[in-house]
């Protein structure tokens, strides 16, 4: 069945848009990218991270955005493990680490990172007005940058593009009393809004026995609510 110069000019005007979205993606982890419509961080976005081990999801994120030339900044992330961060790929010489700017200066100081950085991870410890958020959301997405909100999620007045929820894990290794952390098995839950709408987990190895994120072996399901025994307080 032959088709016609009308019927392929509109295949092409369907499909390009989605093959010119893949292309421009941002990376992320392989164990994660079942989280993620297209499977990775579109240019713009902002990610919510909450949960036990939000932080080093955050790290592990960042390390596969960065690449081999990209910058993260941390505006106000007083409790993030740069050694840690640094263990799960992240190059410290390319990381800006920024004090928290005051209340009438955090929406024109996050923003204007936006323009010399990859990503902006920022941890408000006081809730973010609404024309902050929206200015430093406009300032992403007009620059393809992304925007990481850390912790508690009730500061953030907007909805973040997609949330991850880090489930608590359970350490691997000790052995009645001896032996070594070698693993953490936990759960990481994707949820947003539009493309990002449908529900998903996948279980993955935060740190696995390489000291980065790795694949757990388990399939991408449907939230399930689920038991899991802590071992450890260890958080990096």
């Amino acid at each position: 069945m032959s088709t016609s110069r009308a019927e392929l000019a509109e295949l092409i005007e369907r499909v390009a848009p989605v093959t010119l979205a893949v292309e421009r993606l941002r990376p992320v982890p392989e164990p994660l990218r079942p989280l993620f419509p297209m499977g990775g961080l579109q240019p713009g976005w902002t990610v919510g991270f909450d949960g036990d081990g939000a932080s080093s999801l955050v790290a592990a994120l960042v390390a596969e955005v960065m690449g081999a030339d990209g910058w993260v900044a941390l505006v106000g992330v007083g409790g993030f493990n740069l050694a840690a961060a640094s263990e799960l790929g992240v190059p410290l010489d390319r990381v800006v680490v920024v004090e928290p700017p005051g209340a009438e200066r955090w929406g024109v100081v996050t923003s204007t990172l936006i323009d010399a950085v990859d990503v902006v991870v920022v941890s408000p410890d006081r809730p973010v007005t609404r024309r902050d958020a929206r200015r430093l959301v406009a300032r992403a997405r007009e620059r393809d940058g992304l925007v990481f909100q850390l912790g508690d999620q009730r500061s953030w007045p907007q909805a973040v593009d997609v949330g991850l929820r880090v489930s608590a894990g359970a350490w691997e290794g000790l052995e009645r009393g001896h032996g070594l952390l070698r693993q953490r098995r936990v759960r990481v839950e994707a949820a947003g809004r539009r493309s990002a709408s449908r529900a998903r987990s996948v279980e993955v190895l935060l740190p696995g026995p390489s000291g980065r994120l790795e694949a757990a072996g388990a399939d991408i399901r449907e939230f399930a609510p689920r038991r899991v025994r802590r071992r450890s307080p260890v958080e990096a």
